[in-house]
């Protein structure tokens, strides 16, 4: 139960440290994901891999972030079916 409650207190301070930027918990870990993926990104698949939480709406994260220009995609040069994310810097 102590861990719970660790946890809820934990999640509830960083919901209000992201609220000035309008990024969800969910996105935080996307951005943390691509911030460490190196230059050449990751494919939308390996990120939602890697997530804490896991989710079944990626391309819905994925589409937020970019709307608020934190990430861009552009298609593999050797799988052009696939999407490799970064951080838009």
């Amino acid at each position: 139960m102590a861990l719970m409650r660790a946890a809820d207190t934990a999640r509830r301070e960083m919901v209000q440290a992201l609220a000035p930027y309008e990024v969800t918990l969910q996105q935080f870990n996307v951005l943390i994901i691509l911030r460490h993926a190196g230059t050449e990104g990751l494919p939308t698949l390996e990120v939602a891999a890697r997530m804490v939480e896991q989710t079944p709406g990626i391309t819905r994260l994925m589409n937020a972030l970019m709307a608020k220009r934190y990430i861009r995609r552009r298609r593999s040069k050797q799988d052009q079916r696939q999407q490799l994310c970064s951080p838009d810097r």
